[in-house]
């Protein structure tokens, strides 16, 4: 509920963000290195105004005393849609930006840290090994060769079959749009065949302003390039022309 155009908020949405944050005592911020100085000012802000019911800047305390907790590392997420030199830590220009100074001075409150050294996740010796000098920067010709056994394609990559388990089975992560879109069109196909049903087709219905496209408007969009139309339309990250599915098929988002 965070206006992004700095708009004001309707009276319905400060009413529904009063209700919200009126008995929380907590907030957790996970992934920090994607949280920006002004984000994290107008997040105050807004959250102020919705514990305190004021329509101005007069709470005195950050997040209107809310606990915050920031939760991640500076070394793994880069900012979201925002300037290269706006993560929290960064200086900032305090005579441009009245939200870049905030969300610095408000960054600079949080002075109790809790660094976890205790890895739970990876079990594999070999792995862990080289999780650690990855870290470190430290990596030596042995895991790198060992990241490339990783590849499927090379020469020292265990023989993968992905007809059966785990493979079969298993998710695939990407943060590529293209790739899933192909990924979901042919599980789709896979599940139809597996399971001998009839496979689902949705096909796009494309409007403006809640109505439907009239026909220059349908040949504008498929002319322009930038819409995502077009012969290699997912190969863009647009949109498809018509979404596959089939029943108890696994999808997959972004």
């Amino acid at each position: 509920m965070i206006p992004l155009n700095g708009g004001r908020q309707s009276a319905q949405t400060v009413k529904t963000l009063e209700e919200y944050w009126r008995d929380k005592h907590y907030l957790i911020i996970n992934e920090m290195s994607m949280v920006s100085r002004p984000f994290l000012a107008k997040l105050s802000n807004i959250i102020s105004r919705a514990r305190t019911g004021a329509n101005d800047n007069s709470s005195v305390l950050p997040f209107g005393g809310l606990n915050v907790i920031l939760v991640g590392d500076f070394h793994q997420f880069p900012l979201v849609a925002t300037k290269a030199s706006a993560p929290l830590f960064w200086p900032c220009n305090v005579e441009r930006d009245t939200d870049e100074l905030l969300g610095h001075r408000i960054y600079e409150q949080f002075d109790v840290m809790v660094r976890l050294k205790t890895q739970v996740r990876v079990t594999d010796p070999g792995w862990l090994d080289l999780l650690q000098h990855v870290w470190n920067g430290s990596c030596s010709e042995h895991h790198i060769n060992m990241l490339r056994g990783l590849v499927l394609d090379n020469a020292t990559c265990p023989p993968t079959d992905f007809c059966s388990s785990p493979w079969k089975d298993a998710v695939l992560v990407t943060p590529h749009h293209a790739v899933h879109m192909q990924w979901n069109s042919m599980t789709a196909y896979e599940q139809a065949n597996m399971e001998n049903i009839s496979l689902i087709s949705c096909p796009a219905q494309d409007s403006v302003g809640g109505r439907a496209l009239t026909l220059p408007e349908k040949f504008a969009v498929a002319a322009n390039p930038k819409s995502g139309h077009g012969h290699n339309r997912q190969e863009r990250g647009g949109l498809s022309d018509e979404v596959v599915l089939a029943i108890g098929m696994c999808v997959m988002v972004t």
